[in-house]
C-alpha cells in the first residue's frame, strides 16, 4: 500500500492518513522520517530554504502527528509515534543550520506532543542519528576523529525505532535516542 502527501498540506495530511486508516483498518504507529537536508551556514542559508527546512522537518511531524493523534482519540487510545530528529538537533552545526534549528524543534515538539498525547495512550518519542551511510561518496569510510571513528548503518536507525514502536518501549514517552556514535554525548576520539 502506498499514500502519499504533501506534508506542507494539512489536507492532504488528513486525507493521506484516513486512507491508510482505511485501507489498515487502523494504525498503531506512526515514523515522522521525511526531512530536507539543506547544507547552508547561518549567512548563506535563504529565507527559502529556511522556510523549506522548518515547513517539512518540523511542520510536517506536528500535521501526521496531529492526524494519528486525532485517530488515535476515535479509536479508544494508544500507539506509538517516532520523530526522526538529528543529533544536529543537539549539538547544532553551523553548516547546517536551517537543519539543525527544525531537529532542535522536532526535540521540543517530542516532548509536547509525549506530554498532550499521553492521556491517550499514545507514545511520542524521537530518535536522533548521526550520519549515516546511506549513499556512497565522501562518506562511505570511516571518518578519523568521529566518535567510533565510522559511518552509522541504516540497519542501527531503524532498530532504534522498531524498539520504540513496540510493547518492550511501553514505559517509555518523551525521550530522544541519540543513535549517533557518541556525538550527542560529545565524546570524542583522541587523536
Amino acid at each position: 500500500m502506498e499514500v502519499t502527501a504533501d506534508l506542507l498540506d494539512a489536507a492532504a495530511v488528513e486525507r493521506a492518513v484516513a486512507a491508510a486508516v482505511e485501507a489498515l483498518g487502523r494504525l498503531d504507529g506512526l515514523v515522522n522520517n521525511a526531512g530536507v537536508y539543506v547544507r547552508a551556514g547561518f549567512l548563506d542559508t535563504t529565507p527559502e530554504q529556511w522556510d523549506l527546512s522548518l515547513g517539512v522537518n518540523l511542520r510536517g511531524a506536528f500535521l501526521a502527528t496531529g492526524a494519528f493523534g486525532r485517530h488515535a482519540r476515535e479509536r479508544g487510545g494508544g500507539g506509538a509515534v517516532v520523530n526522526i530528529a538529528s543529533v544536529h538537533g543537539t549539538v547544532g552545526d553551523p553548516a547546517v543550520v536551517a537543519h539543525a534549528a527544525s531537529k532542535a524543534g522536532l526535540l521540543g515538539f517530542t516532548r509536547a506532543a509525549a506530554e498532550a498525547l499521553r492521556p491517550l495512550g499514545v507514545r511520542v518519542n524521537a530518535v536522533s542519528p548521526g550520519a549515516v551511510a546511506t549513499w556512497k561518496g565522501p562518506f562511505d569510510a570511516p571518518v578519523p576523529g568521529r566518535p567510533l571513528e565510522e559511518m552509522l548503518v541504516p540497519r542501527q536507525v531503524a532498530e532504534a525505532v522498531v524498539w520504540l514502536l513496540s510493547d518492550a518501549a511501553s514505559g517509555v514517552t518523551g525521550i530522544d535516542l541519540p543513535v549517533g556514535g557518541g556525538t550527542a554525548a560529545g565524546i570524542r576520539v583522541p587523536g
